[in-house]
C-alpha cells in the first residue's frame, strides 16, 4: 500500500496537471477569440445633427478682353513681314505687319484697268438703251399714224354706208301705198283715160263698155304687178344697205382693235436689260473701295499699325499669305472691359446659373473681386462647359489666371450625417445602425440596414428626411473594410490603429 505520504504527492501533481491545463485552454480560447475579433471590420460610429448643405464651386480661368478688334486689310495683298505674336502687348502705333509693295502696285493698277473696262461696259448699255429707245419710239409713233389712218378710212366706209342705208331706207318710207301708185298710174294711162270716156259717153254701146272693163282689169293687174316688184326691190335694196352698214362697223372694229395692237406691240418692245448696268455699277463701286485701301498702303508703304493699346490674341495669316475679307490680326484692348473664362464640369454646371454672382481671385488670393456676375454658360467641343464672368476691375492683363468661386447655402436641415455613412443599392439609399447581439462568445455589435430619403448633399454631408433617425442612434461613418447588413463590427478604440492588416 501506498503511504499517505505518496498520496498526497500525487494528489498535488494532478492538481497542478489540471491547472495547467486549464491556463492552456485559456490561452487558446483568447489567441482564439483575438483573431476573431482582428478578422471582423473595424468601424466609427457617428450620430445624425443638425446643419446645412454648403455647395461650393472653385475653378481656374484665364482674363480675356470683352471685346476684340480686327485689324482688317485689304483683300488679296501678299504678306511680306509678320511683326508681332500672340500674347504680345502692343502700344498705338506699332507695326503690326508689312505687305509686299510691289505687289501692291501692281494690284493698284490691275483695279484701275478693271474699273475702265467696267466703265466702258455701262456707257456701251447706256448708249445700246438710247438705240433702242429710238427705235421704240419711232415704231410707236408710225403705228400711231396707222391707227390714225385705220380709224379715217373705216370711219369714211361706215359714214357711207350708213348714207346709203338711210337713202334706202327713205327710198322704202317713201314709196307709195297701193291704190295711190295705182290711181297715179291709171290717170297716166292714154288708153285707159279713151275707153272710160267711150265706156261713159251717152251712146255707149255695150262692147263700148266691155272693152272698157278688158283694158281696166289688164291695167290693174298689170300697176299691181309693177307696184310689187317695186316694194320688192326697195326692201331688197334696204336690206342690203343695212347689211353693208353693219358689215362697214365690223370692219372699223377690227381695223382699229388690230391698229391698236401694233401700237400696243410697238411700246411693248423687249426691254433693254438694266441688271448688267446695275451690277456693273456696284462692281465699280466694290472696285474703288478696294483701291482705295491699296493706296492707303501705299500711302503707308506697305505698313500696318495699331490704331490703340492693347494685345495680339491671334495673327490669322503669316507671311506669304494673300489677305482675305475677314480680319489679318486680332487685338484686345479692354476698352470694353474684360471677361473671366472657367471650365466647368456638368456637375458644376448644376450649381450656377446665367446671372449668378461670384467672386473671382487673382494673384494667389491677393486680389479678390466680388459680386462678379456670369454673363454666359455654354457647352465646349470636348464635352465640358465653360462659364464667363464678367470682371469688374479695370487693371487686367489678356491671359492672366485666376479663379472663380462660389458658395451657396441650403436651409437648415434637422438630420444630417457624413456622406460616408450614406450606403447604395438598387438606386436605394441606406445606412448602418449599430446594434447589440448575443453569440456563444459573448455580446458583439453587429449592423443593420435602414432605408433612408437624400434631400440634399455635396463633396462631404447628406440631409436626409426629416425623421429617417432616432437622436440616439449610432450610425456607421467609417469601416476598415467592406461591411454588409448583418455583419459582425468592432468598434475603433481609441488610438487603435484602423488600417487593415490583412
Amino acid at each position: 500500500m501506498m503511504s499517505r505520504m505518496e498520496i498526497g504527492k500525487r494528489r498535488k501533481k494532478a492538481v497542478r496537471v489540471f491547472l495547467g491545463f486549464l491556463g492552456v485552454m485559456g490561452v487558446c480560447t483568447g489567441v482564439s477569440r483575438g483573431i476573431y475579433a482582428y478578422q471582423m471590420p473595424q468601424v466609427e460610429t457617428g450620430r445624425a445633427a443638425g446643419k446645412s448643405i454648403s455647395h461650393e464651386v472653385s475653378v481656374s480661368g484665364v482674363v480675356e478682353a470683352a471685346r476684340e478688334r480686327d485689324v482688317v486689310v485689304a483683300e488679296g495683298v501678299r504678306v511680306q513681314e509678320i511683326c508681332v505674336k500672340a500674347g504680345e502687348k502692343v502700344e498705338k502705333g506699332k507695326v503690326l505687319m508689312r505687305v509686299d509693295v510691289a505687289d501692291l502696285e501692281e494690284l493698284t493698277q490691275d483695279v484701275g484697268e478693271k474699273i475702265k473696262l467696267e466703265e466702258e461696259k455701262i456707257a456701251a448699255a447706256v448708249e445700246s438703251k438710247r438705240a433702242a429707245g429710238q427705235t421704240a419710239q419711232k415704231a410707236r409713233q408710225r403705228a400711231e399714224r396707222e391707227l390714225q389712218n385705220a380709224r379715217e378710212v373705216q370711219d369714211q366706209a361706215v359714214s357711207d354706208a350708213r348714207s346709203a342705208y338711210e337713202r334706202a331706207k327713205e327710198k322704202w318710207e317713201e314709196y307709195p301705198a297701193r291704190g295711190d301708185f295705182l290711181e297715179e298710174k291709171v290717170k297716166k294711162d292714154v288708153e285707159y283715160q279713151v275707153y272710160k270716156r267711150q265706156a261713159e259717153r251717152n251712146g255707149a254701146t255695150q262692147e263700148d263698155r266691155d272693152t272698157f272693163d278688158i283694158y281696166k282689169e289688164k291695167l290693174v293687174s298689170s300697176v299691181e304687178a309693177e307696184w310689187e316688184e317695186g316694194k320688192k326691190a326697195l326692201r331688197e335694196d334696204l336690206e342690203q344697205k343695212r347689211a353693208a352698214l353693219s358689215t362697214a362697223k365690223a370692219d372699223r372694229k377690227s381695223a382699229v382693235l388690230q391698229a391698236k395692237r401694233a401700237v400696243g406691240e410697238a411700246g411693248d418692245t423687249e426691254p433693254v436689260d438694266e441688271s448688267a448696268q446695275l451690277e456693273g455699277k456696284n462692281a465699280i463701286e466694290q472696285l474703288r473701295k478696294q483701291r482705295e485701301g491699296f493706296q492707303k498702303l501705299l500711302d503707308s508703304k506697305g505698313k500696318v499699325v495699331s490704331e490703340t493699346d492693347g494685345y495680339v490674341t491671334e495673327c490669322c495669316v503669316k507671311a506669304g499669305d494673300r489677305t482675305a475679307d475677314s480680319a489679318a490680326i486680332l487685338l484686345a484692348d479692354g476698352s470694353r472691359g474684360w471677361n473671366f473664362r472657367a471650365v466647368l464640369t456638368e456637375e458644376q454646371t448644376q450649381l450656377l446659373s446665367t446671372g449668378d454672382t461670384v467672386t473671382l481671385t487673382f494673384q494667389n488670393g491677393k486680389v479678390k473681386e466680388e459680386d462678379c456676375v456670369i454673363s454666359a454658360i455654354r457647352p465646349t467641343e470636348d464635352g465640358t462647359y465653360e462659364a464667363v464672368a464678367t470682371a469688374s476691375g479695370k487693371d487686367h492683363f489678356l491671359g492672366e489666371t485666376g479663379s472663380l468661386e462660389r458658395t451657396d447655402k441650403s436651409r437648415q436641415f434637422s438630420c444630417c450625417v457624413p456622406l460616408s455613412a450614406l450606403y447604395s443599392d438598387n438606386n436605394k439609399d441606406y445606412v448602418l445602425l449599430m446594434r447589440e447581439v448575443d453569440t456563444i462568445l459573448g455580446t458583439e455589435w453587429s449592423v443593420v440596414k435602414k432605408e433612408v430619403t437624400v434631400l440634399d448633399q455635396n463633396e462631404s454631408d447628406a440631409a436626409l428626411e426629416d425623421g429617417s433617425l432616432q437622436e440616439e442612434d449610432e450610425i456607421v461613418v467609417f469601416a476598415s473594410k467592406a461591411v454588409a447588413p448583418g455583419d459582425k463590427v468592432r468598434l475603433v478604440e481609441s488610438g487603435e490603429d484602423t488600417d487593415d492588416e490583412e
